[in-house]
């Protein structure tokens, strides 16, 4: 269920969190448009304390990060055992992301996450697949 940014993408979708050494992590989320460009958008996560699998994110400009607006709640809602794929979601349910170490996944490991996200109130008939991500 993709944020405004991620509505323009197609194919070559990537999400690429990178621990930093201050506790915080840095969000690098990338695709390729309808044109073949390739487009990114730079941001930064920090953990909820007392919440594991809880982060707050921000894709606005640091100097706008006082401002308790710029941060949206991300949640880790589902966990491969292996860390293979997780499943990330907001608890408002208006964004959710299937996350996978491979560019593809089996057809039906996503329709069971797919089921298990219903399940827990996201709206997946309004999941957006870029061409390509299912085996």
């Amino acid at each position: 269920l993709p944020m405004f940014f991620q509505r323009k993408c197609v194919a070559r979708v990537t999400a690429t969190y990178t621990p930093r050494a201050d506790g915080s992590v840095g969000v690098r989320n990338a695709c390729d448009d309808k044109a073949g460009k390739r487009i990114a958008s730079e941001g930064v996560a920090r953990p909820v304390a007392g919440k594991p699998g809880q982060l707050q994110v921000r894709f606005a400009p640091g100097w706008l990060s006082w401002v308790p607006f710029t941060w949206a709640d991300y949640w880790v809602v589902e966990l491969d055992p292996d860390y293979q794929w997780a499943v990330v979601g907001g608890p408002d349910r208006k964004y959710l992301w299937v996350l996978s170490r491979t560019p593809t996944m089996p057809r039906e490991r996503f329709g069971e996450i797919k089921a298990r996200a219903a399940q827990r109130g996201y709206p997946v008939e309004d999941l957006v697949l870029p061409a390509g991500t299912l085996e």
